[in-house]
């Protein structure tokens, strides 16, 4: 049985470092190789590493070298289908970077490849593994909060107006979106997970404050589950930078942040605290499992564990795509100002990034586009 999975970094920006530095830290798998077109990025990730490992500024030539049996695409979303292909087509499993593609056609491309060459795909959604997530999963299994009426679900984010200079970002075209697909996907994807996908959704979208972004950074939008609504709000303008879930069913309200309580009804009707209902929240919430690791470095571990016992991780490619399925009808219905219905078909514009990209509205011209950016560290926000 293999002890050991050998591990490549494809992308040495931002997240790549993050990831690097977590994959490091585990001990059933080694750090093999850094791949980054810029070859001076991958080099001082190394060096901050403190590892004499290979560079490559080509993913093609990583992937031929046979030094891994697994990758980690860190690029931006334009090129996460092909080069997840290729990765998967030199016999090689892969983590890419959320959003999973820019596309259904893609995310289905990816996952074709993966089939064909029986190869793990996994998409990054490291909020799932952190202990509030862990809680909300298992009280809302436990029936505790009885049948839900209403969920609020805020992926609020402040971002300044030069977080656009990078020539890829704030574009249909490469980045794939704003707000909705660059952050929010972080939230839908803990929705999904929690809740299952919605009948259906109507959405409206804005820029407010980013004038060198061609793309939204606002969206509103209503998730209909048939008996219970949610509320979803995306912005990159609050300051205090606030995501959170929110349930409330009949017996209670729960809250990713630790926001955990009961009313009963006074005999006016008016609310009191229910103290012993509390209390019994309480402990079903201290019943979950505490993480040993959280974030980026919890999901890493999952799925190097998962390829050595030849399992499928949490977090497959087919969860990403339900990620990006569920981006793609808010978009849809942002752009349409219609109620859309899930799931969405193939014959779908919104299903083809060439269909889409047409359709979408273009709420500034970029004024600066910078080729690379400088490399520093990253907020990766409150926690979901």
């Amino acid at each position: 049985m293999q002890e050991k999975v050998r591990i490549a970094v494809v992308g040495c920006g931002a997240i790549g470092r993050v990831q690097a530095r977590e994959l490091v830290k585990l001990s059933d798998c080694e750090l093999t190789a850094l791949c980054n077109r810029h070859p001076e990025k991958a080099k001082a990730l190394a060096e901050e590493l403190n590892l004499d490992l290979p560079v490559f500024d080509d993913p093609g030539e990583l992937f031929a070298a046979g030094l891994c049996d697994a990758v980690t695409i860190c690029l931006a979303p334009e090129q996460h289908c092909a080069v997840t292909c290729q990765a998967l087509s030199a016999g090689l499993h892969v983590m890419v970077e959320k959003p999973m593609a820019r596309s259904l056609a893609e995310c289905d491309a990816m996952l074709e490849a993966a089939r064909r060459n029986g190869k793990t795909l996994a998409v990054i959604c490291q909020n799932r593994y952190r202990s509030p997530a862990q809680r909300l999963k298992q009280v809302l299994k436990s029936g505790f909060l009885g049948p839900l009426t209403r969920a609020e679900v805020s992926s609020l984010w402040w971002r300044g107006e030069n977080y656009y200079d990078p020539a890829w970002r704030g574009t249909w075209q490469i980045e794939g979106g704003g707000c909705l697909m660059s952050h929010a996907v972080h939230q839908l994807d803990m929705t999904l997970w929690l809740l299952g996908r919605p009948l259906s959704v109507t959405a409206s979208m804005y820029n407010r404050a980013h004038h060198n972004s061609e793309c939204e950074d606002e969206v509103y939008a209503l998730l209909d589950y048939g008996d219970f609504t949610v509320l979803f709000t995306c912005s990159l303008n609050h300051h205090a930078e606030k995501q959170d879930l929110v349930f409330d069913g009949l017996n209670g309200t729960l809250s990713f942040t630790g926001m955990a309580y009961v009313s009963k009804a006074l005999p006016n009707g008016y609310p009191a605290e229910d103290k012993e209902a509390i209390r019994a929240l309480k402990e079903t919430l201290a019943a979950a499992p505490v993480l040993p690791s959280e974030g980026h470095g919890a999901q890493l571990q999952t799925f190097i564990e998962a390829l050595l016992q030849g399992r499928k991780p949490e977090g497959c490619g087919e969860e990403g795509r339900d990620a990006l399925e569920l981006l793609m009808a808010l978009y849809k219905a942002a752009v349409t100002g219609k109620k859309v219905s899930l799931p969405l078909s193939p014959d779908d514009p919104f299903y083809r990034h060439e269909t889409r990209v047409p359709l979408m509205p273009v709420f500034h011209q970029k004024r600066v586009s910078v080729e690379g950016s400088p490399v520093m560290e990253i907020s990766l926000g409150s926690g979901t």
